[in-house]
């Protein structure tokens, strides 16, 4: 069917229609078309602008969020520069000669250095060494133990084995160091 046969048909229907009915017809047929395709076309249009809302408020809370994880990875890594430089300062160090130089300084007696366990990772060592000493006073022991964790060099302590068995006083045992430093 072509234009103007619909156009015909229309006219024949109208035609057949008294004045009141016709003219009733030419203006609501227009608006109810005009409706049906604000309906057809605006409802998708006003879906789709709400799914893009939707997205883009997503969006801005995805960025906030990022933007604090780059402010906390930005103040851990501003937070790891004195440990690096520590790390790096005891790479031409050996531990167990630092860690027996530094206890005796202190008059504590060592007996034994012992490696216990040595890894590496990502251009880094971590060494684990137990100190062994015997029948030193506490607070040197501490005091020790303090310094070298506050020390030019990355030391922490791992385990603490101490006993005064004998009760006069002086306590024996043992101390695991962990000792990080570069690679070579």
């Amino acid at each position: 069917m072509e234009f103007e046969d619909i156009k015909n048909l229309i006219d024949e229907q109208l035609s057949s229609l008294d004045e009141k009915k016709r003219t009733l017809v030419v203006i609501l047929a227009p608006l109810v078309l005009a409706v049906l395709v604000l309906i057809l076309l605006g409802y998708p249009l006003f879906s789709m602008k709400n799914n893009c809302m939707e997205r883009h408020v997503a969006f801005k809370e995805k960025l906030e969020r990022l933007k604090a994880s780059v402010l906390d990875y930005e103040k851990l890594k501003q937070s790891l520069i004195p440990v690096e430089t520590k790390v790096k300062r005891a790479s031409n160090v050996e531990p167990s000669v630092f860690l027996k130089n530094e206890f005796q300084k202190r008059g504590i007696k060592v007996k034994s250095i012992k490696v216990v366990n040595s890894s590496t990772w990502n251009g880094f060592k971590k060494l684990t060494l137990t100190v062994s000493f015997s029948e030193a006073p506490l607070n040197k022991v501490a005091r020790a133990i303090f310094e070298l964790e506050n020390s030019r060099y990355y030391i922490k302590d791992s385990a603490i084995d101490i006993s005064d068995e004998d009760g006069d006083g002086l306590v024996s045992g043992k101390v695991s160091f962990e000792f990080y430093g570069s690679k070579k």
